[in-house]
């Protein structure tokens, strides 16, 4: 919900991938392949690294992948 109170449903163009041999899933909204992206690290209680996000110039975001992609997207997309 927004801070006006109204929400907004849409779709989203994603392509996504899964390496089940990294167990790494890689989701890509639109970005070229030129774009300079600055990269961050989502880490979980313990200091690992869970996620890797990727946002542009503009600070949009660009993609994202999950490291151990298995425990960390639900079974019914995973099948």
């Amino acid at each position: 919900m927004s801070a006006s109170g109204l929400s907004t449903t849409g779709e989203l163009r994603v392509e996504w991938t899964w390496d089940t041999y990294a167990n790494a899933a890689s989701f890509h909204f639109g970005r070229t392949r030129s774009e300079q992206v600055r990269t961050f690290e989502v880490c979980d209680r313990d200091g690992n690294t869970v996620v890797l996000l990727d946002f542009s110039e503009s600070g949009e975001i660009v993609s994202m992948e999950l490291l151990d992609a298995e425990n960390q997207i639900p079974s019914s997309c995973r099948e």
